[in-house]
């Protein structure tokens, strides 16, 4: 699978994609990192093995049972979907389309706001999660604002960018 098609699969917001495929990958890299004893030649492999390894400090650390403000213990986990807008950018900066929070103008005619991507393994996004913008109301007359209602809209609906001023 691609570079890209592993960042693609990180981007899952399915559950047991998550558990059954992704985790196990990464935890599998961990065991990777913890097991490398090749010999280190540079300063910059040096750092680089370092920040690595704090990383899977990190990663080790999470999945270990705490005990919280309130004494309790919590159990071990992550919040999986917390880096997705930020992978989001960094794919949208590769290969083009429309980020987490772009205005957007659909094919229809109507405008609404970009809240995720949703990516092929080939390259460019292949549809986004958008809320359409509905004029304010209240303090916010005037401008558009986001509706409650998401809605999964193909590439080839978005015109394009809106300028909308709002």
């Amino acid at each position: 699978m691609s570079e890209l098609g592993h960042r693609c699969r990180l981007l899952t917001k399915v559950p047991e994609q998550w558990w059954g495929e992704v985790k196990p990958q990464l935890d599998a890299y961990a065991d990777f990192v913890d097991a490398d004893d090749r010999e280190v030649l540079t300063w910059q492999e040096a750092d680089d093995r370092a920040a690595v390894g704090r990383l899977v400090d990190k990663w080790r650390r999470r999945w270990t049972k705490s005990r919280n403000l309130n004494g309790y213990m919590e159990a071990p986990g992550v919040l999986w979907l917390a880096p997705k807008g930020w992978l989001d950018d960094l794919l949208v900066e590769q290969h083009g389309g429309h980020g987490d929070g772009a205005r957007i103008r659909l094919t229809d005619g109507r405008p609404a706001i970009v809240y995720a991507a949703e990516w092929s393994e080939a390259g460019a996004p292949v549809a986004y999660r958008v809320r359409e913008l509905e004029p304010g109301q209240y303090g916010n007359a005037g401008k558009l604002v986001p509706s409650f209602r998401d809605e999964l809209v193909s590439r080839d609906q978005v015109a394009g960018g809106l300028n909308d001023g709002a």
